[in-house]
C-alpha cells in the first residue's frame, strides 16, 4: 500500500495572560491510498513453493480493478503555550472515508487519530534551552502509543533533537526559523519494530507561514 498525502494547516493564536497564549488550528488536505498489485506477494495455497498464477475469484476480482482512492482529510487542535511550557491536544482524519473519489475496491477503512502532547522550556543559559516533551496518540482499535523526545535550541533560530516512540522507531529531526515569518523543518522516521523489514523509514519536511 503507498500514501501520498498533502495539506495545508491554519492557526489563530489568542493571548490569555501577558505570558500564555492558547491557539485553535484546522488542518484540510486530500490523500491518496493505493494498493500497489505488483509488489504484492500471495500464497499459492495449492502449492506453497509456486507463486501465486491466478485462481482465487475473490483476490483476482480486486485486483482487476484499479485500486486507488483519493479522501479528504480534515484535523484540528488546542493548544496552550508560554515561553516555558506548552500543552495540546489534536485530532486526525476527522472525516474518515465520508468523501471520497476515484476507482477500486479497497477498503482503506480510514481511523480517527488522537494525539495529546506536553513539554517544558529549560533555559541552560543565554543561547542553548532543552525541551523535554512528550506526545500520547490513540487510534482505534492499535492500543495506545507514546514517544518521548529531547529538543536543543540555539538562540531561538536553530534546532535539532531525537525522540523514541516506544517499540516502534527513533527519530532525527532539526530545523531552523529563516525569518519571523518563515519556518522550516524536517524529521526522519527510523523503524525499529519488525517494520523494518519492509519498511524504509519516513521522512517529513514542514514549512511553517506565521502572520502577525
Amino acid at each position: 500500500f503507498r500514501k501520498i498525502q498533502m495539506a495545508g494547516t491554519y492557526a489563530i493564536h489568542l493571548p490569555i495572560s501577558s505570558e500564555v497564549n492558547m491557539s485553535f488550528g484546522t488542518r484540510l488536505g486530500i490523500s491518496n491510498n493505493t494498493f500497489i498489485r505488483e509488489k504484492a506477494v500471495v500464497l499459492n495455497t495449492s502449492d506453497p513453493y509456486q507463486s501465486y498464477a491466478g485462481g482465487d475469484n475473490t483476490y483476482d476480482n480486486f485486483t482487476a480493478n484499479s485500486s486507488s482512492k483519493y479522501m479528504m482529510d480534515l484535523g484540528m487542535g488546542l493548544y496552550l503555550y508560554s515561553n516555558d511550557f506548552f500543552v495540546g491536544f489534536a485530532a486526525d482524519h476527522l472525516t474518515r472515508d465520508l468523501v471520497e473519489f476515484g476507482s477500486g475496491t479497497a477498503n482503506f477503512n480510514t481511523q480517527m487519530h488522537f494525539n495529546v502532547m506536553g513539554g517544558v522550556k529549560i533555559p541552560l543559559n543565554e543561547n542553548l534551552s532543552l525541551t523535554p516533551a512528550f506526545v500520547a496518540k490513540y487510534m482505534w482499535p492499535a492500543p495506545p502509543e507514546i514517544e518521548g523526545s529531547l529538543q536543543l535550541e540555539y538562540k531561538k533560530w536553530l534546532w535539532g533533537g531525537m525522540s523514541y516512540r516506544h517499540k516502534d522507531a527513533v527519530i532525527a529531526m532539526f530545523g531552523m526559523n529563516l525569518s519571523e515569518t518563515f519556518k522550516f523543518g524536517y524529521s526522519y522516521d527510523f523503524t525499529t519494530s519488525k517494520m523494518s523489514n519492509v519498511s524504509a523509514g519516513g521522512h517529513e519536511l514542514v514549512l511553517g507561514i506565521m502572520f502577525r
